[in-house]
């Protein structure tokens, strides 16, 4: 079986009201997409590519360019096959292409970028019971 799902948030976010009026609220981007084409085999086992697009976002409420994090794209790859009794073992890779972004900033004394995940890899035991 092969299939496809897609999420896709659209926001348009700004304060009303207060000092902060007409500004973009921090970490409010503007879409964030995530899309997962997924492989299942006869015996139950998986593949699967998920897509992440998170667009442009403010750090900062008060919009400060110094805080403005770029918008970025990532893809995740992993596979699962059953072994036995339930239990299944699984492998995978994230931020596959290695892709630099800033995830969060802080601001502030101390503050800057802190970076986004760099490429992993990671294998994992499950059971399903």
């Amino acid at each position: 079986t092969l299939r496809l799902s897609t999420n896709l948030q659209l926001l348009d976010a700004d304060f009303t009201e207060g000092v902060a009026e007409g500004f973009t609220p921090q970490y409010a981007p503007g879409h964030l997409l995530r899309s997962t084409l997924a492989w299942i085999g006869r015996d139950g086992a998986r593949a699967a590519l998920i897509f992440t697009s998170v667009g442009d976002q403010e750090g900062a409420d008060n919009n400060v360019a110094d805080f403005f994090l770029p918008g970025y794209e990532v893809l995740d790859a992993s596979v699962e096959w059953p072994v036995g009794g339930g239990f299944t073992v699984g492998a995978g890779v994230n931020n596959l292409l290695d892709e630099d972004y800033a995830g969060r900033v802080r601001p502030g004394g101390g503050g800057g970028f802190d970076p986004g995940a760099p490429r992993n890899v990671f294998v994992s035991i499950g059971w399903r019971g």
